[in-house]
């Protein structure tokens, strides 16, 4: 099966292209003013069609919203595919191609990030991780995958500043969790102790949080030469 420069295989996006090719057709002027047959050899549309045809066409955000949806669509089927077939570049590829349509999709970069860290490509998978963030600057994920990210390569010290910027904004209490382990691990034990602290006012069904609350602040009182 022929394959793009992409890595993509063509025959794949061709429902996707012939579905937007079909409604960029339907929502041209020239199409729409003449019923839908085109010009030649046809008579001039009457005045009540022109009055009427620019109503009856979709915008043109609509249709550019209908034919991103289901291009991205097919191309998330496509990344299925592979992911099933162990074709984890083309998987990335299709990636790369999904954040530029759709850079919201923030899942789209992690995994992606993942699989590059994964094939020993470090420097991509963080430019990755990162222009995740610069798309997506409001939400705790991506900065919450950036740290995880980091703590993959046993460097708490560069994860701690994201897992800082993400606890700004609604998170889960695990993203808290591992802001607590970076302090501990950069041994800032008086900041875990907050947030440990934090994690047991706020999330009282948080069983981890009392536990490693009690052993940071042993670990700190260890530290200050002061009994707990």
């Amino acid at each position: 099966m022929f394959q793009n420069r992409w890595g993509i295989r063509r025959r794949a996006l061709w429902p996707a292209l012939a579905l937007a090719a079909a409604l960029a057709l339907a929502a041209s002027p020239a199409f729409a003013l003449s019923g839908g047959q085109g010009r030649k050899g046809h008579s001039a549309p009457s005045g009540a069609a022109r009055r009427h045809a620019g109503s009856a066409r979709v915008s043109e955000a609509q249709l550019a919203d209908y034919i991103l949806g289901n291009t991205m669509g097919a191309l998330h089927e496509m990344r299925d595919e592979h992911f099933h077939q162990g074709e984890y570049n083309h998987i990335i590829n299709l990636s790369y191609i999904i954040v530029q349509g759709a850079p919201y999709n923030m899942s789209a970069y992690a995994d992606a990030a993942y699989l590059l860290w994964s094939t020993d490509r470090n420097d991509q998978s963080i430019a990755l991780l990162k222009q995740g963030i610069r798309a997506n600057p409001n939400n705790f994920y991506m900065y919450d995958e950036m740290g995880s990210h980091y703590l993959l390569l046993h460097d708490p010290a560069s994860a701690l500043p994201y897992y800082q910027q993400a606890t700004r904004f609604s998170c889960p209490y695990t993203t808290w969790h591992m802001l607590a382990h970076c302090y501990e691990a950069t041994n800032q034990w008086d900041k875990a102790v907050q947030v440990w602290q934090k994690m047991t006012s706020t999330h009282p069904d948080d069983r981890l949080a009392p536990v490693r609350l009690k052993r940071a602040q042993a670990e700190l009182a260890k530290r200050q030469g002061s009994p707990q």
